[in-house]
């Protein structure tokens, strides 16, 4: 993640440049000369997604559950959003509804990527929601040799590398802000007992990112949106050996782009070590299992926060 938030904050600097700018002019004292005016950058983005749901039965990744599931609950996809300060220079970042996404798969997109498109490695940042109902992408990562659909894996690549050059196909004068508001639908996962022994339980008081952090990227005008780089912290493990899907990000997702037609939203997942989404029990001592429903409220919550921030000036 460190390269998300580096390449995140990179682009948040140069769009709050003008800005800066123009703070500097006014607070000048009278007879001052302004300070020269710097060359305004103009933005270019675009995005794209993709839906790369099995075709055949699949296992999940998560819990090591070896039935093979044919029904979706929520699209599983592959999204991405291009943009770019100067011509030829863009800059990309790709989610992925998988629960991991090893080196060795993210080295592959990358080398596609470039062969084609031209886009070095290091300008594009991949990233795994982690959602549990999954299918693995490498052998490794499936609960038993014969659950590994290798066909199914390189398609999602592929995928993966036709999302990036859509967005980059896509890209067209836009403007670019940073927006945030509070959400709370996760909660720490590790509880210290009197005995000094952590447990896997519920612990209100632990650490939890409450942030939901938008990249917008919207026309010129500000009328219409182009794309969203949502990042919220919480591992996606409502939905336990019920299907496959993308959890409660690709839920948000959904609420988030059918009021904003057009628009693709784009979800990466934060710093979720120890923060679990909030399945709990009243008496938040121990741990629920959710199901679709559960996950597409705790989505509906994200899409309120996502909505909230991109409403503010």
């Amino acid at each position: 993640m460190k390269s998300t938030f580096a390449q995140v904050s990179a682009l948040l600097l140069v769009a709050c440049a003008a800005q800066l700018t123009l703070s500097v002019v006014s607070a000048s004292p009278p007879g001052a000369l302004p300070p020269r005016r710097a060359k305004k950058t103009v933005f270019r983005a675009g995005a794209a997604a993709r839906v790369v749901n099995p075709r055949r039965p699949a296992v999940t990744i998560g819990h090591r559950i070896l039935t093979r599931f044919t029904n979706v609950y929520q699209d599983i996809r592959v999204q991405a959003l291009a943009v770019e300060d100067r011509p030829g220079h863009p800059v990309c970042w790709l989610g992925m509804d998988f629960c991991i996404v090893e080196k060795r798969v993210v080295d592959e997109i990358k080398r596609r990527v470039e062969e084609r498109y031209g886009l070095a490695p290091a300008a594009l940042c991949v990233n795994s929601s982690h959602t549990h109902s999954a299918p693995p992408l490498t052998a490794e990562q499936a609960p038993e040799p014969s659950a590994f659909d290798a066909a199914y894996a390189r398609e999602v690549i592929e995928n993966a590398v036709l999302a990036v050059g859509d967005a980059l196909r896509a890209l067209q004068p836009a403007r670019l802000r940073y927006a945030e508001d509070s959400c709370l639908i996760a909660i720490n996962r590790r509880l210290k007992g009197k005995d000094g022994r952590v447990t896997m339980a519920p612990n209100p008081e632990g650490i939890v990112d409450k942030r939901t952090r938008v990249l917008v990227a919207e026309s010129l005008d500000g009328r219409k949106l182009i794309g969203l780089l949502v990042v919220y912290a919480a591992h996606p493990v409502t939905v336990i050996g019920q299907g496959l899907g993308s959890d409660y990000p690709g839920y948000m997702r959904s609420f988030v782009e059918k009021k904003h037609p057009g628009c693709v939203v784009v979800f990466l997942q934060g710093c979720t070590g120890n923060i679990r989404i909030r399945v709990v029990t009243k008496d938040l001592k121990g741990w629920y299992r959710g199901t679709p429903e559960t996950a597409r409220e705790f989505g509906r919550t994200l899409a309120q926060a996502v909505e909230r921030a991109i409403a503010k000036p």
